[in-house]
Parts: structure tokens; C-alpha cells; sequence
């Protein structure tokens, strides 16, 4: 099962399709699946049971995503926590103070930053990258300046290109063996081939997206006619299932709002609710606020004005 967001109306093989610029993934809800986003900005603060590939301008991440994270982006923030790998190409990474890879981070951008905790190898390049928390693996990286700040803990084997040796604050610790390559040229195109390898596992993600999307858009017939009340009426406008919206007031709020308008009001018709629970309401307006009030049936017909 696939979620695709987009920033363009898209059709796609999908279980959530949405068509503006802006994606966000409240706490509390989850997406059972993969979710492919491509647009302005997204927030992932739910969870994600599957891998999650962005493209656009700022993803940021503070829920849970049990697959992997792709992103090339302009800015990409880690709060949270990713079970698998991750893998971003963007201006700005950041992978914050408690936030968790569980697999390994791959990095290609402008800046990086590194304040959580790897569980596997780190490898990238970066004009400045700064590592402050937790690698278990290997760690690997090219950058103009780099600095390991005083909470940084690298458990293994340390390598870095750089025009100069790195800084290393007095709390940083590095367990394995430390390798410095003075020239950074030796590793030149690594910012291009992250790059390159992330815009191309995106690219056949979606591509995939679309392939199945029109598919499925082929295989099952558009829906062209709707039953209400038993009577099939032809559906001449763009049709959406809304699967998990519900915003209607409750009896409390019905009647706060009827005792607020009360002035003027000649007659309240109450269609909301079942057929018990409507008529609760219609005595309630009776007895509290004296008004005329009434629950109609199907097919009663009223004149409202002379």
C-alpha cells in the first residue's frame, strides 16, 4: 500500500491522495504504508509504517518512521525517529539532540548537522558539518570544516577528508581508529554521486507511483452515479471519499448555537442526529428557550414564506 501526496493534481496508486502544496501528518494518526510527498513543506509528527520518500522545499520529521526516509530538499529536519536508513540530499540536514537512526545515514548538502544517535554507518559530504551525538558505525565524511562538539561519541572507525584537521572539542570521544586525508579533492564528485543516487531512487519511487496509479485508474471504472435514499443520481461534478473527517457540533453545541440566534426566530427545524435523539433536541429547544421546533420526516414539505 502506497500514500502519495502531491503538490499538483496527480492520480496514483494510493490509500490518502491530497493536492496541496502543504502535508501534514498530525500525532496520533498514522499511515500504514509508504508515503510519497512532493511538494512546498511537509511535518510528519504521526507515524509512518513504511518508508517515506519527499521531494520539495522542508520536510521535518518528529513522529516515527519504521522504513526509510529519502529527501532531496532544501531543508530536512529529524526529531523523531527512523527505524531503517536515511538517506537526504539537501541545502540543510539536521538530525536533532534525541532523535534516532536505527540503519544507516547517508548526507550530501551544504550543511549537516548531527546531534542524535546513528545505529549504523554514517557517510557524506557537506561544506560544513557538525557532529555532536551518537555513531555506532563507521563514519565517513568530507567537508570544508568540520567539528566534533563535546557530546559527540564516534564507537568506531573515523575517516574524513578536509583542508585542515578537524576540531575536536575535549568531550568528543572516538573509540576506533582515526584516518585524516588532508586533501579534500580525493573524494571531489561524493556531494554529486549522493545527489545523483538519491534524485535517481526518488525518481523510479515515483515512477512506480504513477505506473500503478494509472493502472488502477484504467482497471476501475470512474464512479459516475450516486445512491441516496435508494434513488441513483448521476454524478455530474468530481467526487471524493473522505474516509476519517468528522467536524458536525454535538446536541450541546446545536442548542448553544439556537439560544444564541434566538431573537427572530420563528421555527427550528432539527435534521441532525438519529431519530431519538433529534426529538430530545426539538423538546429541549421547546421547553428552554420556547420556541416552535420540530424534526421532519422524509418527504415532509414546508412553506417558509408567504
Amino acid at each position: 500500500m502506497a500514500v502519495v501526496f502531491l503538490g499538483v493534481p496527480f492520480v496514483g496508486y494510493a490509500a490518502e491522495l491530497a493536492t496541496s502544496e502543504h502535508y501534514l501528518l498530525p500525532s496520533g494518526r498514522s499511515v500504514i504504508g509508504n508515503l510519497y510527498i512532493a511538494g512546498q513543506d511537509a511535518i510528519i509528527s504521526g507515524d509512518v509504517q513504511g518508508d517515506v520518500v519527499f521531494l520539495g522545499g522542508t520536510v521535518l520529521v518528529s513522529g516515527t518512521i519504521t522504513g526509510d526516509l529519502i529527501a532531496v530538499s532544501g531543508d530536512v529536519t529529524i526529531l523523531g525517529s527512523v527505524i531503517g536508513d536515511v538517506r537526504v540530499f539537501a541545502a540543510q540536514a539536521k538530525l536533532l539532540p534525541g532523535a534516532m537512526v536505527g540503519g544507516d545515514l547517508m548526507f550530501g548538502g551544504a550543511e549537516f548537522l548531527a546531534g542524535g544517535n546513528v545505529a549504523g554507518d554514517m557517510m557524506g559530504a557537506a561544506l560544513k558539518a557538525t557532529l555532536n551525538g551518537v555513531v555506532v558505525g563507521k563514519t565517513r565524511i568530507s567537508a570544508q570544516e568540520l567539528t566534533l562538539l563535546d557530546h559527540a561519541m564516534l564507537r568506531s572507525d573515523f575517516e574524513y577528508w578536509s583542508p585542515t584537521v578537524t576540531g575536536i572539542d575535549r568531550g568528543a570521544v572516538i573509540v576506533g581508529n582515526v584516518t585524516y586525508h588532508p586533501i579534500a579533492s580525493q573524494i571531489p564528485d561524493l556531494n554529486r554521486v549522493l545527489g545523483l543516487v538519491l534524485a535517481v531512487t526518488v525518481a523510479l519511487k515515483f515512477l512506480m507511483v504513477l505506473a500503478l496509479g494509472f493502472l488502477l485508474f484504467w482497471a476501475f471504472p470512474k464512479r459516475t452515479e450516486a445512491v441516496i435514499h435508494g434513488e441513483r443520481i448521476p454524478i455530474h461534478a468530481k467526487a471524493y471519499d473522505i474516509g476519517s473527517y468528522s467536524a458536525h457540533a454535538d446536541s450541546d453545541m446545536l442548542f448553544d448555537y439556537v439560544a444564541g440566534a434566538r431573537e427572530g426566530l420563528k421555527k427550528v427545524f432539527v435534521v441532525q442526529g438519529e431519530p431519538k435523539a433529534a426529538l430530545y433536541l426539538v423538546q429541549r429547544i421547546k421547553d428552554n428557550l420556547g420556541l416552535e421546533a420540530l424534526a421532519p420526516h422524509l418527504g415532509d414539505s414546508f412553506i417558509l414564506a408567504e
